[in-house]
């Protein structure tokens, strides 16, 4: 979705919110995943994804058009709050603000769905600093270009490449480190 589809159906959605819904389907499936790969529990990620979403409705009014910043980086940036917030109510259980292992609260079907490449992913990302996490969802599960990630993480555009590929660098080493016998970075 361009910038100009995006701004003028924010501009409708905050005359007649109905207009919300093209919105809503475009970045559901795209706020889940993040979420979902930050929080690795498909119930949590659900209810901060609606969160999300509440909150939009509830200010979608006070959404700046003049500064011309797209709609997701906003909605991107009230994920990682509230995941922040989440993860801050839950401190005593976790180390830092992400734990060192999957959530044991999790349902059988949950732990099923996910793979146990994902599950090592996760466990590996959740070992990461919170600024190499955050941009990595963001440009993989996310799919953001480096423009939006800036915004998102309020980060000079020119930093991001450079974060980007020390996250990257963390998250190789971490998890050669963890699981050796993998062949993810052993291709040729």
């Amino acid at each position: 979705m361009s910038l100009e589809e995006e701004l003028a159906l924010v501009a409708k959605a905050k005359k007649d919110i109905r207009s919300f819904d093209k919105l809503y389907e475009y970045y559901l499936p795209r706020i889940f995943a993040y979420c979902l790969n930050r929080l690795a529990n498909r119930e949590t990620a659900e209810d901060i994804t609606s969160q999300v979403f509440v909150g939009a409705v509830e200010g979608i009014k006070r959404f700046d058009l003049k500064k011309r910043n797209k709609f997701g980086t906003w909605l991107y940036r009230v994920a990682h709050n509230k995941i922040v917030d989440y993860y801050r109510k839950k401190k005593p259980k976790f180390f830092g603000l992400f734990g060192n292992e999957v959530e044991e609260d999790s349902d059988p079907d949950e732990k099923m769905d996910m793979s146990q490449r994902q599950k090592q992913i996760v466990i590996v990302l959740k070992k990461l600093k919170p600024r190499y996490q955050q941009i990595i969802s963001l440009r993989f599960y996310s799919e953001m270009k480096n423009e939006e990630i800036a915004q998102t993480m309020r980060m000079k555009k020119s930093n991001v490449a450079l974060v980007l590929h020390r996250a990257l660098r963390a998250f190789r080493s971490q998890y050669t480190k963890m699981h050796p016998e993998s062949e993810i970075f052993n291709l040729g």
